[in-house]
């Protein structure tokens, strides 16, 4: 169903409104920061559907961005709101129009979660991830930001032809506001935390390429229970 062009084209149909995935851009931040995306660099947004990120992201500095969805509907809904802004038409699985090593970084908020809810999620989430790695520079980085925690997405992110290195953080959930009010000051009786909470809970280097590897803050074997508390923010660095 998440994996269907005509399914996200008939939710724009209907829903216009502002919606983010996961995590608001006020929370990513610091993660952002962590990544070393810098306000010069060249970003692709893939799979934006009516995320404000892209805006907020313009609005901070970062001005060359482009994002990018598989529905035409909400392409032009975004790209009539946001003029300033660029958007284009594109499946992740095919990203013929960009040449090879054009970004300095590639961020998914759900998009990858949409693929693997497809049909046919075991050509497509390796088809993605190629291209994904393609459009990147050498030592770019691609953000997956995630509900999955890392035994559902390890397996795919680390595969040797896509020559990442792979990290992950684990964030607290946290409940997103629909107006522009900044999530640290939302009060935490509505179940928001500050952003001095929402910093790594856990970081951990996943790939077993670095020699640097750092050590995990917290057990493998903790209960899914426990992480259902947390999103899930994977950050790959492309070899040199």
């Amino acid at each position: 169903m998440f994996g269907s062009v005509d399914y996200w084209n008939e939710v724009y149909q209907t829903e216009t409104e502002p919606y983010d995935w996961y995590m608001s851009y006020a929370t990513l931040k610091p993660s952002f920061r962590r990544a070393g995306i810098e306000k010069h660099h060249k970003i692709l947004i893939i799979g934006c559907g009516t995320s404000r990120l892209s805006a907020q992201m313009y609005d901070e500095g970062f001005k060359d961005l482009l994002s990018t969805d598989v529905s035409p509907i909400v392409i032009d809904q975004m790209s009539k709101q946001y003029p300033r802004l660029s958007f284009m038409i594109s499946d992740i699985t095919n990203m013929s129009q960009f040449a090879d090593g054009t970004y300095d970084v590639v961020i998914d908020k759900g998009t990858m979660d949409a693929i693997f809810c497809g049909a046919n999620w075991p050509q497509n989430v390796p088809a993605a991830c190629s291209e994904i790695s393609r459009v990147l520079k050498p030592n770019g980085v691609y953000l997956s930001i995630t509900h999955n925690e890392p035994k559902r997405r390890l397996d795919q992110f680390e595969n040797e032809r896509f020559n990442w290195k792979v990290a992950y953080e684990m964030v607290k959930k946290s409940w997103l506001r629909d107006d522009d009010e900044d999530e640290e000051n939302v009060n935490k009786d509505e179940n928001q935390v500050e952003e001095s909470d929402i910093h790594v809970d856990h970081l951990s280097l996943c790939s077993s390429k670095d020699e640097n590897e750092l050590k995990t803050k917290q057990d493998d074997n903790d209960s899914d229970d426990e992480k259902e508390k947390f999103n899930f923010i994977y950050i790959m660095r492309k070899n040199k």
